[in-house]
């Protein structure tokens, strides 16, 4: 996925929202898929695009897979920052 990414960034293809969370949904079929998520989270962040619920369930679901549960504690905070309603 972050291959993938990588490319169509280089490609100068525009990478959008759901670009983003498909690379954070395949993510969670690794145990590390954490880091990576955590990675794609913050690209959206830089490349000035508002993550959405989606981006932020597919980041908690592989931090909770990994038992990373301060870094789903931290999205959770994140999520009131920006005002995504979580259900």
């Amino acid at each position: 996925a972050a291959n993938l990414l990588e490319l169509a960034q280089q490609q100068t293809t525009r990478c959008d929202v759901r670009a983003y969370n498909t690379a954070l949904s395949v993510c969670k079929a690794s145990r590390k898929g954490w880091l990576a998520a955590a990675q794609f989270l913050e690209g959206l962040n830089k490349k000035e695009l508002r993550p959405t619920v989606v981006s932020y369930g597919a980041c908690m679901r592989t931090c909770e897979r990994s038992t990373q549960w301060q870094r789903v504690f931290c999205l959770l905070q994140e999520t009131g920052l920006h005002q995504i309603e979580i259900s």
